[in-house]
Formats: C-alpha cells, structure tokens, sequence
C-alpha cells in the first residue's frame, strides 16, 4: 500500500503542469495580434492608407540617397523614442500594465502595414525589399518590443499588487526592472542600426 501511495504521489508531481509566464503570454499576444491586425488593416483600408504609407515609404526610401549617413542612423533612432519613453512611464505606474499592451498593440501594427503596401504595390520586388532589407532588423526590434513590454507589465503589476496589498516598494523588483528595460532598449537600438546596415548595402538593388 505505502509502495502504491508513493508511485501516485510521484505521478502527480511529474504530471503538474508549469505555471504559464502571463505576462509573457500577454506581451507575445499583443505584438501577434497587432502584426495580424497590420496586414488585416491594410487590406481592407487599402485605398484609405495607400496614400499615407505610399508617402511615408518613399520618403523613407529616398532618405538614403539624399542624408549623411549619422543622419539616417539618428532618424531611425528617433523613431523609437516616443514608444520606450511612453512605456517607462506606463511601467512605473500601477495602473499602467493594460496601456503597455496597447502601445505595443499599436507599434506592431507599422510594420505588417508597410510590407503589406510593398507587396500589393511592387509585387516580387516589394517582397524581395522586405526579406533582404527590412525583415532581419524588424525581427530583431520586434524581439526587444517584447522584452519591453513583458518587463513594464510585470513592474506595473507589481506597483498595483503593492498598493492593493499594502506592501512597500521592493528595490530589488526596480532593479531587475531597470536591467532588462534598458537590456530590451539595446535590443531595439540595436535593430535600427541593423536596418541602417541592410538598406545602405542592398537599397541601389532596388528602384520604387
């Protein structure tokens, strides 16, 4: 009997199942869900959006044959500030977790947006642009945008915890914090000097 109570006892254990990272499940979900909605948003507002992305693109395009290239690297690095800025402020406040996901919603919309314009617009070529040029450094922004976003919503979380609980500010929780916001900031940083790389050595492939 004691054998028998031990072998199902042991079978419980082995057969839990892991606590689900939910904040890493939510952070995953909004930058999915946004690079879905981006081409979804595209193709039903085709003609709405044409224009606007049609500029913004060949702006950005034309950007490379007309500026210095510390001028390229510090305009794609411009870019990005709003959105980190934006979620530092949402990760120091307790009710700042649902905003994160939503700003980060929103961020993943441009890209799927974009390589949507170039595909229906240019055809193999659009696609050619974005694997070659655009894909390598999006890939790796996108992975620093989760990281970001993960990391505010957990500080967020812990902020509103805290209060409804009563418990006081654990330094260590900020400090954690602070290193993987500003490990995840490298990461996007990163990102656009990868894009700035790609587009300056294949751009004179392409003609839009």
């Amino acid at each position: 009997m004691k054998v028998s109570a031990v072998i199902v006892n042991s079978s419980k254990k082995s057969s839990k199942i892991p606590k689900l990272n939910t904040s890493l499940f939510l952070s995953f979900l909004a930058v999915f869900s946004g690079l879905v909605s981006g081409t979804l948003l595209y193709c039903f507002l085709k003609e709405s959006l044409y224009n606007d992305v049609f500029s913004i693109f060949i702006s950005f395009f034309s950007d490379y044959t007309q500026k210095s290239s510390p001028e390229i690297l510090s305009g794609l690095i411009v870019l990005e500030l709003p959105y980190i800025f934006v979620m530092l402020i949402f990760s120091f406040s307790a009710i700042g977790y649902p905003f994160c996901l939503i700003l980060t919603f929103i961020r993943s919309l441009a890209p799927t947006v974009l390589f949507s314009h170039l595909y229906c617009e240019y055809g193999l070529k659009g696609a050619e642009y974005v694997f070659l040029v655009l894909i390598a450094g999006e890939i790796i922004s996108l992975f620093g945008v989760l990281l970001m976003t993960q990391s505010s919503f957990t500080l967020s979380r812990f902020f509103a915890d805290n209060i409804k609980n009563a418990k006081g500010e654990s330094t260590a929780e900020i400090k954690a914090f602070l290193l993987k916001f500003f490990v995840s900031t490298a990461i996007i940083l990163l990102s656009n000097i990868v894009t700035f790389l790609t587009v300056s050595l294949f751009s004179d492939l392409f003609v839009f």
